[in-house]
């Protein structure tokens, strides 16, 4: 990941510790960034291209604070090991 967000320019925020688990890894960041808007994805997450496209206008509106969006497990097998 380091290498990755390197190449693309893109500051990587680690904390010591893992106080609070993923929920304090979440606030530590938000404690010491800015911004509008966060985006909270898993590590093994793949995101379609066009996720911001389709989920920011939502804000638009005054009365949202939160958009959740679906989950598909698509790389789920058909629990027959070996096969």
């Amino acid at each position: 990941m380091t290498k990755m967000a390197k190449e693309e320019g893109i500051t990587q925020i680690t904390r010591v510790g893992k106080k609070g688990r993923k929920a304090g890894a979440i606030t530590y960041a938000m404690d010491i960034t800015l911004g509008d808007f966060v985006v909270i994805i898993d590590s093994d997450t793949r995101l379609f291209p066009d996720i911001l496209l389709n989920t920011m206008g939502y804000f638009n509106d005054k009365d949202v604070a939160w958009v959740q969006t679906p989950q598909w497990f698509c790389d789920l097998t058909d629990g027959k090991e070996g096969i």
